[in-house]
């Protein structure tokens, strides 16, 4: 079953009762075909899939499945016996997890006429064997960077937990194979098995306010590889991490103090001391320069753990309207000071 959930993470099909008689007593689905079909005509565009959501992919696929679907239905009455990747992004991510990383290359590249049957487990199913094994299955299913303390990769982790940025939080959780924390009100955390060991994840996402969403993205955009994954170039790697210190940690990390020292020197960032990370006036005026140079802003976090220190955050641009629910003025406030400007300016005392 927990194949299966990894497997249609982001399909309308997960939605769908998945047949119980299909599943044997130690989880494994019965034989499948596995087709891949390259489109030499692609027509992209909307669709609303089988939830009634409108989603953006091939549709010559669409129509196609849909096709086979009826045609399956007629002969075996299983009304959900075919699953299509409707866009790449999908197909990478099953590929890697039901092939494996080497064997959908050779089939990419060389074809596959003479592959008949495979006997395997999805990728990283009984958790992962080395950090190789994971970034590169990972890295191919899906888009995502380490986000800081990733010296020791791929050989070991320096940290208690690893941060991530992904451009999309289910797709990362199921390629990785994340157990998420079940605790209500946070799903961004959870654990997976690396190298033997259970590794805690905090994953972010665009549009989780850990950053400015439009920074997420730019970040991700941006991502340059090191021995075998991703991280921030070094203006965001520098920028971030001074974020992270001084916006969401009561204390700075005295390992970030060499680090930032460094990408600093390397960005030739010049009038930068040491001074300045243990000064919050200081952070603050350099944090805000960047964000306003890019257009960034400060943003409240869903993940309501993370550490908001206000000597820094309440001197950071504000999205004034969107971030309404962040500001320090009450909403209250707001309406009875407004409420007072009209009456006043339509002439009333």
């Amino acid at each position: 079953m927990d194949n299966m959930r990894r497997l249609f993470c982001e399909d309308g099909e997960r939605k769908v009762e998945i047949d119980h008689n299909a599943v044997d007593v130690a989880g494994a689905s019965r034989r499948f075909q596995f087709i891949i079909i390259e489109d030499a005509s692609p027509d992209p565009g909307y669709f609303v899939d089988a939830t009634g959501a409108a989603r953006h992919g091939n549709r010559n696929f669409v129509s196609a499945c849909r096709r086979a679907k009826e045609l399956v239905s007629e002969l075996t009455g299983v009304n959900a016996g075919i699953s299509m990747s409707y866009d790449s992004a999908t197909f990478f991510l099953r590929a890697s997890l039901v092939l494996g990383v080497k064997l959908m290359g050779r089939i990419l590249h060389e074809g596959m006429s003479d592959l008949s049957f495979i006997t395997k487990d999805l990728e990283g199913a009984r958790g992962w064997e080395s950090w190789e094994g994971f970034f590169s299955t990972v890295g191919e299913a899906c888009d995502f960077l380490v986000l800081r303390n990733f010296d020791g990769l791929p050989e070991h982790l320096d940290d208690k937990d690893m941060d991530v940025l992904c451009s999309n939080y289910k797709t990362f959780c199921s390629a990785a194979n994340i157990k998420v924390n079940p605790v209500r009100n946070k799903p961004y955390k959870g654990v997976s098995i690396v190298q033997g060991d259970e590794v805690k994840f905090d994953v972010r996402f665009p549009g989780d306010g850990y950053y400015d969403p439009l920074w997420s993205r730019r970040m991700l955009d941006n991502k340059v590889w090191l021995k075998g994954f991703y991280i921030p170039c070094d203006e965001d790697h520098f920028f971030s991490l001074l974020y992270h210190a001084k916006c969401q940690k009561k204390m700075v990390d005295p390992r970030y103090i060499n680090k930032l020292e460094y990408l600093a020197r390397v960005l030739r960032l010049d009038g930068y001391r040491e001074d300045i990370v243990s000064s919050d006036h200081k952070s603050a005026l350099l944090i805000s320069g960047f964000l306003k140079a890019n257009g960034y802003c400060w943003t409240l976090p869903i993940d309501n753990g993370v550490y908001n220190n206000k000597s820094v955050t309440l001197s950071l641009p504000k999205n004034g309207g969107k971030d309404l629910k962040n500001s320090t003025v009450s909403k209250k406030h707001l309406i009875k000071k407004l409420a007072s400007s009209l009456m006043k300016n339509s002439g009333f005392n």
